[in-house]
């Protein structure tokens, strides 16, 4: 029985790290070169993971004076409420890479350039764009 639950595990694990989705996010007219995937899979809870990488970034301060950080907003399906999921900086290469899990399967990702350190919404700013569908996973 240990046995038959140990396979079990493994091969639910295996699973759930094949089933994924790779989605483009599209840079906005003043970003045209930053590129942007999010690559997308569920956990055994159903819950939606997303690893974002991003490059050719550059200083936020570069796309509008006072601008200090990137952050990466999720708008829910139906809901005009973007949530603020993370802040991040890139790393100096022009690279960031984020993690972070999510109840909803279907979303706007974006990820602006913000002067505040806690926004309370998206600024004008928006560096990459994409729908992510997280159904059929």
């Amino acid at each position: 029985m240990e046995q038959i639950t140990k396979v079990l595990i493994t091969l639910m694990l295996c699973c759930s790290a094949t089933n994924k989705s790779v989605y483009t996010l599209l840079p906005s007219e003043e970003t045209p070169a930053v590129n942007g995937v999010a690559t997308v899979s569920k956990d055994i809870y159903e819950n939606v993971i997303v690893n974002l990488k991003v490059n050719k970034l550059f200083s936020p301060y570069q796309l509008e004076f006072g601008m200090t950080r990137y952050v990466v907003w999720i708008e829910p399906s139906g809901d005009y409420n973007p949530i603020l999921i993370a802040q991040f900086k890139e790393n100096g290469d022009g690279e960031a890479e984020l993690n972070f899990t999510t109840i909803h399967r279907v979303f706007d990702l974006m990820i602006t350039v913000e002067g505040l350190k806690e926004p309370l919404k998206p600024s004008r700013f928006i560096v990459l764009a994409g729908r992510v569908w997280a159904i059929n996973l």
